[in-house]
């Protein structure tokens, strides 16, 4: 794939006003130790950390450019051009790409504006602790749940005529990404981050995260749900979460093949395609380990594996979110299997 970030930095900079870019430039200065010495502190996860959320697109595109893990990311694939055939041959088969494309659709970009005080010491961003240094991983959409009575999003709160008529969105990541409810309410959740394009041209959608409702440190596993009253956001979402239970549950080509769909660096969804390679034995699970292509901001984001059945009658698509990379150059996801349908 080519690099169609190429040269982003330079269209941004010649379409923004000089003094925008000189502000940019200043608080680039000012802030970038704070995000280097944040970004060193995840060891090997791969959360991506911005130097301030007010020029994110701009950082998002500097990340990207001076990546050192994925030069050129020639392995990444653009969701609005992923195809059957981008599969190994022995995978390209409809059912395997229809799972990888409705996982896709309910894949997040999650972005963290806050660092709660309540990390523990020496876990992951303990020393960004009470700090305003935002930071971007991925996730997934795992269900909806409609609620009645007065709507509890920041929008409606405090208003004398909030919507009567809303819905809990639960999403699933890594509690390395989301720790708590402070780092919840300090969150935005983008949807159907598809390309450039869909942020700009409206069809990317975004929720304020809530609350988190299930957190494990030791296996690196979080869930959070979401607020929303957007009738249309529902629509769409329920047009996948409902489709995944058509899909079937034991497809025997997934054998090895694993699929990663995440956004890294903060930038618009793309697919990485890669082999399961071994796993490592934890207390009660295990972690999946993967040649599948991540990078910062991939953090959280679905990874798509086959799971053998309990009878051993065949495979089960599962997922399990991405945890870090390692130092033999593959990487790790969370420990336990994700149950996603």
């Amino acid at each position: 794939m080519p690099n169609s970030n190429k040269g982003a930095m330079v269209a941004l900079a010649i379409a923004m006003p000089a003094s925008v870019w000189l502000l940019y430039l200043w608080f680039l200065h000012n802030n970038r130790g704070a995000a280097d010495r944040k970004r060193l502190d995840q060891g090997n996860h791969e959360c991506e950390v911005l130097s301030n959320s007010m020029y994110e697109a701009m950082e998002s595109v500097r990340r990207w450019e001076g990546c050192r893990k994925n030069p050129g990311h020639c392995n990444f694939i653009p969701i609005t051009e992923f195809s059957i055939t981008d599969l190994p041959e022995s995978y390209q088969i409809p059912e395997v790409f229809d799972l990888i494309k409705n996982v896709s659709a309910r894949t997040v970009r999650i972005r963290v504006n806050y660092t709660s005080p309540a990390r523990p010491e020496d876990y992951v961003f303990s020393d960004s602790r009470g700090k305003y240094i935002p930071h971007v991983g991925s996730g997934w959409i795992r269900d909806l749940e409609k609620r009645y009575g007065p709507c509890r999003c920041p929008e409606c709160d405090g208003q004398a005529t909030p919507f009567k008529q809303w819905w809990l969105v639960r999403v699933y990541t890594c509690s390395h990404v989301v720790f708590d409810t402070k780092e919840a309410q300090s969150t935005m959740v983008d949807v159907f981050y598809e390309s450039e394009a869909s942020r700009k041209n409206g069809e990317m959608m975004t929720m304020p995260g809530f609350k988190v409702t299930y957190r494990d440190e030791d296996h690196d596993s979080c869930k959070f749900y979401c607020i929303t009253h957007d009738e249309e956001l529902i629509k769409k979402l329920t047009v996948y979460t409902s489709k995944w239970e058509k899909i079937p549950k034991a497809l025997m080509a997934m054998e090895s093949l694993c699929v990663v769909v995440s956004h890294p660096h903060g930038r618009s969804k793309l697919v990485t395609v890669g082999e399961l390679k071994d796993w490592k034995d934890e207390v009660f699970g295990v972690s999946q380990i993967y040649s599948t292509a991540t990078c910062g901001g991939s953090s959280g984001a679905p990874v798509i594996i086959p799971r053998r059945r309990g009878d051993g009658s065949g495979w089960v698509p599962t997922m399990f979110p991405h945890s870090q990379a390692l130092v033999n150059g593959l990487n790790m996801s969370a420990v336990g299997a994700a149950r996603s349908y």
